[in-house]
């Protein structure tokens, strides 16, 4: 038998390797060497400045209680405000809307973090489980459609600088393979660390997990003893096998390090070079005749779902 490896650090035994670079660390520097990767990640795409206010995505999964805890962490530091938000998205299977909403508020309560819950049924006039009764599209699909809207019209109208939600290394990777292999070159290009606000007065949606494993988030959220949930939407059975997370999930543990270059090679050849070829090919954004968020025609899809959605419920 090997001997067990120690901290490069401290010597003490290991709790975790990090494989791409055969570093291996107690728990104790994990943790350390986890925060000041996503220090990095935000100083290299310039995400946050002194003085500025982020609003975070929590759903009380692990991926989004460890990016408010690491944002919470690095907020002195850095000189920034967080805030957190959670979207009642009034899924009753499992109770996950409620529980999500539960699970949020203690963390939040434990950091001393300002918690917005917006309910959609309130502030739309639906719910997630009356879209799906009526439209007959992925249930991920108008989740997706419904998160992304209400968290940038929250976050505009309570004038935040920011909005950071936790898509992770493996999620932006699986992204970028998926919409290679559909030739989806408008949706790949949109692919980026920080998407600049697209009209006055939105904030700039940042993805300070950008550069990071799920593997090392999972490690983070346990070492802190982060109560996150454990089930996951009662919705995600009815979506189609990810076939291209275990495809790079191989190719990752093959080669450490694989996912990295992948997304940061996107990001500094792939992308610009796609810009180029595409020129004035993309859509112009302009405000929605109706709520005056970003929309590529008259009206964006959200205000398209939500009119349709209410005639059906007699509610429009």
């Amino acid at each position: 038998m090997g001997r067990a490896r120690r901290c490069r650090f401290c010597h003490r035994p290991a709790e975790v390797v990090v494989r791409q670079a055969n570093l291996p660390l107690c728990r104790e520097h994990f943790i350390s060497w986890f925060e000041r990767r996503v220090e990095r990640t935000i100083r290299r795409y310039r995400m946050l400045g002194p003085g500025e206010r982020v609003l975070v995505a929590v759903s009380g999964g692990k991926d989004s209680l460890a990016l408010l805890h690491a944002l919470k962490s690095l907020s002195g530091p850095m000189g920034f405000e967080v805030s957190a938000v959670t979207l009642d998205l009034g899924i009753e299977g499992n109770s996950y809307s409620k529980l999500s909403v539960e699970t949020a508020s203690r963390a939040a309560k434990a950091l001393g973090v300002e918690h917005i819950v917006v309910s959609i049924g309130d502030r739309y006039g639906f719910t997630l489980d009356e879209a799906v009764r009526v439209v007959r599209r992925p249930p991920c699909s108008l989740c997706g459609l419904i998160k992304r809207y209400a968290l940038t019209d929250v976050a505009r109208e309570l004038g935040f600088d920011a909005l950071a939600t936790g898509h992770t290394l493996d999620d932006v990777a699986r992204f970028l393979l998926s919409s290679y292999i559909f030739t989806s070159i408008r949706e790949l290009v949109r692919q980026t660390p920080v998407v600049p606000p697209k009209l006055p007065g939105l904030p700039r949606l940042i993805k300070p997990f950008y550069e990071s494993l799920e593997e090392h988030i999972r490690a983070y959220a346990d070492f802190l003893g982060l109560n996150y949930m454990q089930d996951g939407c009662p919705y995600a059975r009815t979506a189609p096998t990810d076939y291209f997370r275990a495809f790079l999930d191989e190719v990752e543990a093959r080669s450490p390090g694989a996912k990295h270059t992948m997304v940061r090679g996107y990001i500094k050849h792939i992308r610009p070079a796609l810009l180029a070829s595409l020129g004035n090919k993309i859509e112009p954004i302009r405000p929605c005749s109706k709520c005056g968020l970003p929309s590529s025609g008259e009206v964006c899809a959200f205000c398209r779902l939500r009119e349709r959605v209410l005639r059906a419920l007699g509610k429009a």
